[in-house]
């Protein structure tokens, strides 16, 4: 099953998953995503894009479905780790597991520029939820995800 887990400092560790047995424990729209950091100008004799890389930085854009409302409370927790964790004194990282067929784990922060979106997945019943998240591997690699398809049940 995927999960995050974090620690807020007023409550401890926490992990957020919809507990849901797979497929419905995945994470949803799993897409890695890469940023190169450093100067890329244009020659203007030859029209070529030059580049001189600092680093790159790897991370995954990604949902998690299906969160009960019993969820909130938590997920409002860890979007305040994540929008404020420097300014509480923390290094604002959360485990990433995937809960995918190879097992990656990734320790993360938010995506430079991003905000984590909640909402409410069903109009018509109050009671799911979706976070999307954009987040950066600080482990300096890219972000894999091994979702195995699953047949449907033959009755």
């Amino acid at each position: 099953m995927a999960s995050i887990d974090f620690v807020d400092p007023f409550v401890g560790p926490l992990t957020l998953s919809n507990g849901l047995p797979s497929p419905g424990g995945r994470f949803a729209g799993w897409t890695p995503m890469l940023e190169m950091i450093g100067a890329t100008p244009v020659g203007l004799a030859d029209g070529v894009t030059y580049g001189w890389e600092h680093r790159i930085d790897y991370g995954a854009e990604f949902a998690i479905e299906y969160l009960p409302q019993s969820a909130l409370g938590d997920v409002q927790r860890f979007i305040r780790v994540l929008q404020r964790g420097e300014q509480l004194g923390l290094t604002a990282t959360f485990t990433v597991d995937t809960g995918d067929v190879d097992g990656h784990s990734y320790t993360c922060r938010v995506w430079p520029g991003s905000v984590p979106e909640l909402v409410q997945s069903d109009r018509r019943s109050p009671i799911e939820y979706r976070l999307a998240l954009r987040v950066l591997n600080v482990g300096d690699a890219p972000m894999l995800c091994s979702y195995q398809a699953t047949a449907p049940e033959v009755s």
